[in-house]
């Protein structure tokens, strides 16, 4: 979770945590805090900017795997999200939904692989 100091609103967190997780530039981050949180200054939101994209890039010590009993709900998952097609966001939001221990990074490498996979062209009987 990003750290935010305790004075800034739960709209700050949220937009950190949003930028972050879904890969917004820093100059799009500090333009919604300011949209939202007219008091920020510029200099206050990319602070908090580069802390919450800092904390973001520290190495995590364990790397969460989905669990075996998991991986059936996580399948289910990503065949629903290509089939009806889904944003990658999307799913990764489905994914995080349900299975609390899994990291944005792996959500992510599931959701790359299933819409790769996707993407490949299929033999089709003539």
């Amino acid at each position: 979770p990003v750290e935010v100091a305790e004075e800034s609103s739960d709209f700050v967190k949220t937009t950190l945590e949003t930028a972050v997780s879904e890969g917004w530039t820093k100059t799009k981050t500090v333009e919604e805090l300011r949209k939202s949180e007219e008091r920020m200054t510029i200099k206050k939101a990319r602070e908090l900017t580069k802390e919450a994209f800092d904390a973001k890039n520290t190495p995590v010590d364990t790397p969460v795997e989905v669990a075996e009993e998991s991986s059936d709900f996580v399948k289910t998952t990503l065949e629903t999200a290509v089939s009806e097609g889904w944003t990658k966001t999307k799913t990764v939001e489905e994914l995080r939904k349900s299975e609390e221990r899994i990291t944005i990074k792996k959500a992510r490498d599931l959701i790359k692989d299933a819409f790769d996979a996707k993407s490949e062209p299929i033999a089709i009987k003539a």
